[in-house]
């Protein structure tokens, strides 16, 4: 007995190859875009520069003293 013949034709030479390319292509732009997004935030705090947490003009306003809102 023979093996019965297959119906599907055999993929194109290269194409497994080429799904991994793109796949690590696609994996390597993601770390990359991780990297760029760590550099922005680690100088962004230098960029802006110190922010008051009460603006100015509210000195006579109490800060609130129940510790839920500070969360």
């Amino acid at each position: 007995m023979s093996a019965p013949p297959h119906s599907l034709s055999p993929p194109p030479p290269g194409s497994r190859e080429d799904f991994f390319a793109s796949r690590n292509n696609f994996l390597f732009l993601v770390l990359g875009l991780i990297s760029t997004a760590e550099t922005v935030l680690s100088i962004a705090p230098s960029l802006v520069g110190a922010v008051d947490p009460l603006p100015r003009g509210t000195e006579d306003v109490e800060a609130p003293t129940d510790p839920r809102l500070w969360r």
